[in-house]
């Protein structure tokens, strides 16, 4: 059971699934925070290795740590979901188990949104390391700061899916979420490009570079750098089917914010690319109807 903790501005959501090996890292991180009136609902989806003691172990030293498990596995989209739902906070952060951040990261962030009540999503850059070696920084484009298109279409396509654990105002984000897990696949990949669109469309993403979080690549079962086999037939059915979804969900977010007319198919136009950004690519499924086609694939 979550015990009870005083209010504070902003919750930070850790969802997990076995993630001993990195999870005391990133409860650490959260805890040398220079920003410290937060609270932290880890949320385990029935682990089967040492999560639990580890959580429980930051519970007993700190009293804004608080534990959650699941009675079985709701799958990752969902467990994200929940400890959303799970916070009454203004602000809100998901901080997987396996990452980290500046030390100031939570601090500038609230800062911003503070001074920017126009905007409801605030993020930093985001590095991506191997190793302990940065390979990579992003930071938000240069835009002209109108909102119009020109600044939609560089924010989808210069966005960075790991801005899903920037700082959001927590009444904003979690009707947005609670559509797409109604109406998306259930799968860990493409739900938070999907999250984060509606904060592009309405232009109420801010950025500063003065911190930064880190996105660590990790070699997992094929070696950095390398190519992954092939998808095979089914695979590519079940993405195609992904795409779709992708896109209607999108469609409803554009529906609700324009009306028909041009403006609203400017932005379709833009959806599909953006769908054939994060999703599956159009030049997959050409390659792969040309193969069925001929009958290299059945």
């Amino acid at each position: 059971m979550l015990k009870p903790e005083p209010p504070a501005p902003i919750t930070v959501g850790v969802p997990v699934y076995n993630g001993a090996a990195f999870l005391a890292e990133a409860l650490e991180n959260l805890r040398l925070q220079t920003f410290t009136d937060f609270r932290v609902l880890i949320f385990d989806n029935a682990s089967t290795d040492a999560t639990a003691e580890i959580a429980a172990r930051f519970v007993s030293e700190d009293a804004r740590f608080a534990y959650h498990r699941n009675d079985h596995n709701i799958g990752a989209v969902p467990n994200f979901h929940a400890v959303l739902q799970a916070a009454d906070s203004p602000y809100f952060l998901w901080r997987a188990a396996d990452d980290v951040s500046d030390l100031n990261y939570i601090e500038a962030l609230h800062r911003l949104l503070e001074s920017r009540p126009d905007k409801d999503l605030a993020v930093g850059r985001v590095v991506s390391t191997f190793e302990g070696a940065v390979v990579r920084e992003y930071r938000l484009p240069q835009l002209r700061g109108d909102g119009g298109p020109r600044d939609q279409e560089r924010m989808m396509f210069k966005s960075h899916p790991s801005w899903i654990y920037g700082l959001f105002r927590t009444e904003v984000v979690k009707p947005i979420l609670a559509r797409v897990v109604d109406h998306f696949q259930e799968d860990p990949r493409s739900w938070d490009n999907l999250t984060l669109l509606p904060f592009m469309l309405d232009f109420k993403i801010a950025a500063t570079d003065e911190t930064a979080f880190e996105q660590t690549l990790r070699s997992g079962l094929v070696p950095f750098g390398a190519k992954r086999a092939p998808l095979v037939e089914p695979v590519f059915d079940y993405y195609l089917e992904r795409r779709r979804s992708f896109f209607e969900v999108g469609r409803g977010f554009i529906g609700d914010r324009y009306k028909p007319g041009p403006a609203r198919l400017r932005r379709l136009w833009l959806l599909w690319l953006y769908t054939n950004r994060n999703v599956y690519k159009l030049k997959h499924m050409i390659r792969r109807t040309m193969r069925r086609w001929i009958g290299l694939t059945p």
